[in-house]
């Protein structure tokens, strides 16, 4: 599968970009400012639009099977996101139930806040993730030429469902509008959707006009989201190389997944530091980058080498999957906590 640089330096944005958000609305110091960068909580809607787009870029004329896909997706996410989980129920007190949904990624409301989050707060979108590469798995049994639309219907389906479906259940849960947001994705990988870069900045004001208004999310920032993956997909010919953003973008899954853990750590300290609050924010990102990045390199990195080099030994035809392989690396989604 062809490389796009210029989608994995939006998946480092849309990562940095939730960061930010979870530094305003998780720390008192900085919750006053909340309001004002709410809409970067949109970096969760640009990780589910990259997915859709990677896994039909990944997986068209390749001949890869539903199980060996679904085991490369769980060898990509589940690791890390079990690490992260364990380390994060040293603070719940019993609630063993709730821990073990969220190791399994079974959506429960939270029993502390009452939200519909796992034990790593993020991880709610990793719910959505992992329902949608089962999908997607169950729809690589059916011819190609049939296959995106009976995807595209069934995600269209669970969305009409919001209709109906009692919003604190389990069908309501996956009865949510933002699962189209996978579809966008499959639509630009599809039909080669592509436009200028100029798209991007487009995309990310629409973010932030659209966003107060009371819109459904959707069209406030799944949309928005869409335009910017067309024009970063537009503009691929165009991005030149940084190795500070491949970075960023390689560590985009440790960035998402461990930056409330850092955070917390951060805010501990901060006070002892004695910092005017205006450095609060720069300092903080900096601090998550940093852990999230030796996280990658000394846990995920090795993680996926390991399954690399089982996945090869395994397979007795290494070639139908070489390709399929730079799914590790094309897409982390990651994926997010909003609201």
């Amino acid at each position: 599968m062809t490389h796009f640089q210029s989608v994995h330096y939006a998946r480092a944005a849309a990562a940095l970009m939730v960061v930010v958000f979870h530094i305003h609305t998780t720390t008192s110091l900085m919750r006053p400012d909340a309001d004002a960068v709410a809409w970067l909580k949109g970096g969760v809607d640009i990780f589910f639009v990259i997915s859709g787009f990677v896994m039909v870029k990944a997986t068209t004329d390749k001949a890869i099977s539903p199980l060996d896909f679904f085991k490369r997706r769980c060898q990509r996410i589940i690791p890390l996101y079990w690490l992260a989980t364990v380390v994060t129920m040293t603070t719940i007190d019993g609630e063993w139930l709730f821990k073990l949904g969220s190791m399994l990624f079974f959506p429960m409301a939270n029993p502390q806040s009452g939200a519909w989050q796992p034990v790593v707060e993020p991880g709610w979108t990793l719910n959505y993730e992992m329902f949608f590469y089962l999908l997607f798995a169950i729809s690589l049994t059916i011819k190609p030429k049939w296959r995106f639309g009976a995807l595209g219907a069934l995600l269209a389906g669970f969305a009409f469902l919001s209709l109906i479906a009692p919003p604190k259940s389990l069908v309501g849960f996956y009865a949510n509008p933002i699962v189209l947001e996978f579809l966008f994705g499959m639509m630009i990988a599809k039909y080669n959707i592509r436009g200028s870069a100029f798209l991007v900045p487009v995309g990310l004001l629409a973010m932030y006009l659209l966003y107060p208004l009371e819109v459904p999310r959707l069209i406030s920032l799944g949309l928005p989201a869409a335009i910017i993956i067309v024009g970063a997909v537009g503009s691929e010919a165009k991005v030149g190389s940084s190795r500070l953003l491949t970075l960023l973008g390689d560590a985009s899954y440790s960035i998402y997944i461990f930056h409330l853990v850092a955070l917390s750590i951060f805010v501990t300290y901060w006070s002892k530091i004695g910092l005017s609050k205006v450095y609060f924010v720069p300092t903080a990102v900096l601090f998550i980058v940093v852990v999230a990045v030796a996280i990658h390199w000394l846990l995920e990195r090795p993680i996926i080498a390991c399954f690399a080099r089982i996945n090869t030994q395994s397979a007795p035809r290494r070639s139908r999957n070489t390709e399929f392989s730079t799914l590790s690396r094309q897409n982390s989604s990651a994926a997010f906590k909003t609201e």
